[in-house]
């Protein structure tokens, strides 16, 4: 009984730690989209606009683009992913996290979702590598 007890709490409290530690990362990631989106306000979209900056703009944007671009991973398909946040009240509500990007199927149907799904944050970890 008592040792149960211990036990069950030993696991709440590493599960707090691991879940601080992936709300940090998220964070993280978010900071950098914010920063990479502030990039993308700073420079007008190629379609033209205020200024005309021609191939610099276009060039410019297409580079913050690539890097937005490079964090989505991928499906079992070899998809990219669908960027996804819980809405669902609760622990992980505002996290974010990727998922198949195609329509729910049959279960043995090789063309519809594969059930990929995978939090940003750990997403965050496998592209850094593991801590130094």
């Amino acid at each position: 009984g008592d040792e149960r007890g211990r036990q069950r709490a030993s696991g709440r409290a590493a599960e707090a730690r691991a879940g601080a530690a992936e709300t940090a990362l998220s964070a993280r990631a978010v900071a950098e989209d914010s920063r990479a989106w502030e990039q993308l306000r700073e420079v007008a979209p190629p379609r033209g606009g205020a200024g005309g900056g021609g191939a610099a703009q276009r060039e410019a944007w297409q580079q913050v683009m690539q890097r937005m671009s490079d964090k989505v991973p991928r499906c079992h398909h070899g998809e990219k992913c669908r960027v996804q946040v819980v809405k669902k009240a609760g622990p992980t509500q505002g996290k974010t996290f990727y998922s198949c990007a195609r329509a729910e199927g049959h279960r043995g149907d090789k063309e519809s979702n594969c059930r990929f799904f995978q939090w940003a944050a750990a997403a965050e970890r496998k592209r850094k590598g593991p801590p130094a």
